[in-house]
Parts: C-alpha cells; structure tokens; sequence
C-alpha cells in the first residue's frame, strides 16, 4: 500500500511532501498503456523492479526490464512501459523543483545530475546495492513518529538524497566523456531546455552566461565532446521525438512548433538522425500496437 502523505502531485493543499512511492502493480500503472509524457512538470521516476519482465520505450527508444533492475524517466521524457503480470516493484516519483524552490538542501551536484543531465535510463546494480535501495524505499515509505515537523521531513529527504548517492556511481550519461561537467555546462544545459526552440546561435546562450562565444563553446566541447549548436539541435529533434509518440500532431505541426524553417527541412533533418522519416517514425510504433492513438 502506498503512502498517499507523500503526495505533491494531485493538486491535493493538505499534502506537502516533495516524494510519493507507488507500487508497480497498481491499476493506474497497467501493464500495457499509451505513450504518455512524465506525469508533472517537474516530476522524475524511478522504476525499480524486483520481478517479473518485459519492455520500458523512453523517448523512442527500447528497453528490456528484468529482475533487480532500475530505469530512470527523467521529466517531460515520453515512455511507455509494458510489464508482465507477475511484475513486481516500486516506482518513486520526485519532484525535484518543489526540493529546489523550498530549499531543502538537495546536494547541488546531484539535483543538477538528474535535472540538469540527460541520464542513460537504465541502471544495472549488483544485488547487494538493489536491496539497500529497496530498504531506502521501505523506510521512506514507513512513518517514523518520533520524529515531528521539520525533522520528520529532513529525515525523509536524507533518506531521497543517501538512495541518489547509492545510485550514482552506476550512472551514465548520454554525453560521457569522463569530465565533470560542472555548474557551467549545468547552466547551459537549462538554457538549452528553456529556449531551443526559438534561439539557436551561441550569441544567445554566450549573453546568458555572461561569457564570450569563444569560452561557452570551449567549455561545451571539453565537457561534451560535442559543440553547443550539435547539443541545441540535439534537443530540438529529442522534443520531435516526444510529440511524434505522444501527441496527434501533423508533421508540419511539429516543424512549426519547434521552429524549423519548413517541414521539408524537419523532414530531411529527421531522417538523417533517425535513419527514417517521421511518419515512418511514429507508423512503426502503431504497427507493433505501441502508440495509443487514443491517449
């Protein structure tokens, strides 16, 4: 039975907390549903799963689950996850904003690790680590009545911040070149969410930053491997992604939203990445009975 004291996510004024744990075999997490996009804003999930197998599709591409194993669905991510019925598990869900906005002393290293970075979404543990993390779990999930008010609530978010740190050495991002990357990239990286669909010149970001265009492009390369219009690009085809799994939208609809001179452009753009064009993209997941037209 899961906690509805830890809720922050239903709208619900007598809930405060920033954390709520679901068990996987819940009715509203079913075993084969449509693509949707993360549940809040601002809200991140953990899957860890004990039992049972079967298939996680996080932003157009596909996962296998199996037993012991943990997937992270970072904010806004598009996913879909079709699990056998004798699956068994926790899904934690954090809202890391209300964490940031209230102050509640979250390492900044690691809030901006898993807001700030995209993250690799699964995560292979030994067993050992996979039990520590499933007690973290079961404690957050256990009211401590010798604790009251803001202890009881500091003792609840050093429980969240001890299973990040537990996870963070198994972690691996999609830009890894071994560096760290440090609260600059981190700052470019929140620009790049907040406006990659209107700017793409590194004049724009370089401003932001306070920094030349010279120095913001030597730090994203060192950090990334990449330059800073690759990664804004990046970004820009990721959201086509997403609306291509989750929405109805046409294709020149897309184009037009993400700001792409035109969809012949989007079109070409799209196909050289993903090796097919974007209706092609979106029909093959209506062909295997993935995309719910509906939702």
């Amino acid at each position: 039975m899961y906690k509805e004291e830890n809720v922050i996510f239903d709208a619900q004024q007598n809930f405060n907390a920033t954390f709520k744990i679901i068990d996987i075999k819940r009715e509203d997490i079913p075993a084969d549903s449509g693509f949707k996009l993360s549940c809040h804003l601002h809200c991140f999930r953990m899957f860890f799963f004990e039992k049972g197998h079967g298939e996680h599709f996080i932003d157009g591409s596909d996962y296998a689950f199996e037993k012991n194993s943990v997937h992270i669905v970072q904010s806004d991510m598009v996913h879909l996850l079709k699990r056998s019925d004798d699956s068994q598990g926790k899904l934690l869900l954090i809202d890391f904003k209300k964490i940031e906005k209230e102050n509640h002393q979250i390492n900044s290293e690691l809030f901006n690790l898993f807001v700030n970075t995209r993250i690799y979404p699964v995560i292979n543990l030994p067993f050992d680590i996979f039990e520590n993390l499933m007690a973290i779990l079961n404690l957050l999930n256990t009211d401590n009545h010798q604790l009251m008010g803001n202890l009881y609530l500091m003792y609840k978010r050093s429980l969240i911040t001890a299973l990040l740190l537990l996870t963070k050495p198994y972690l691996k991002t999609l830009m890894n070149t071994g560096e760290d990357f440090g609260d600059k990239f981190y700052e470019f990286n929140s620009y790049v969410d907040a406006f990659f669909c209107e700017e793409l010149s590194l004049s724009f970001y370089a401003e932001k930053m306070g920094m030349t265009e010279k120095t913001l492009y030597r730090l994203v390369k060192k950090k990334t491997g990449f330059t800073p219009i690759k990664i804004i690009n990046d970004r820009k085809l990721l959201e086509a992604t997403r609306l291509l799994l989750s929405t109805n939208l046409l294709v020149q609809e897309i184009a037009h939203k993400l700001s792409y001179t035109d969809a012949a452009y989007f079109v070409r753009v799209f196909r050289k990445d993903k090796g097919c064009t974007p209706n092609r993209f979106r029909e093959k997941y209506r062909e295997i009975n993935l995309y719910d037209n509906e939702s």
